[in-house]
């Protein structure tokens, strides 16, 4: 009995916490994702789902329909929870070939669709539990028209920021 009650306590401590605000690793992703935690914290007139998108650098707030009313475009990769929660999409026209950076306040599921198939993240960083930043993952998209796909969303509507990855030579980002 002893033994099993000292097991248990000693694989729970070892089970991955989730961050806090005040933790480590929310002051990293804090520090890290500046730029875009300021442009997700600016006031963004919202935008409905199917909406275009023109420019990047900038932050959205997409209003979302519920999961069996979204009509996304293609079906999600990873499939919504039981209660399917949210989803919409925003289209992008056409931005120069780079790697750009899509980053959300909160739990989604992001799928990027490009010349109709789904572009997977080259990187992604986040943790949970840190305020008003969840994760930020990158692309590598071609120049083609893209589409964003939002899933799993808990709320009727997703924050998210589309920035530019900085150019790895210079460090500044490129010029459209």
């Amino acid at each position: 009995m002893i033994a099993r009650l000292i097991f248990t306590i000693a694989v729970t401590a070892l089970l991955p916490l989730p961050a806090s605000a005040e933790s480590p690793r929310c002051a990293a992703l804090n520090q890290t994702l500046a730029h875009e935690r300021s442009l997700l914290q600016s006031n963004t007139a919202p935008l409905v789902s199917g909406s275009t998108l023109d420019a990047t650098e900038r932050a959205v707030r997409l209003s979302l329909q519920p999961f069996a009313d979204a009509l996304l475009l293609k079906e999600p990769e990873r499939a919504p929870a039981a209660t399917g929660g949210h989803a919409g999409y925003v289209a992008i026209a056409a931005p120069p070939p780079g790697v750009y950076r899509i980053t959300i306040a909160t739990d989604a599921w992001v799928d990027v669709i490009e010349n109709n198939g789904f572009v997977r993240p080259i990187a992604s960083e986040g943790a949970r539990g840190c305020d008003g930043l969840r994760r930020r993952l990158s692309f590598r998209l071609s120049g083609s028209p893209v589409v964003v796909q939002f899933s799993g969303v808990a709320s009727d509507h997703v924050v998210f920021a589309l920035t530019r990855a900085p150019d790895p030579v210079s460090g500044q980002a490129p010029r459209p």
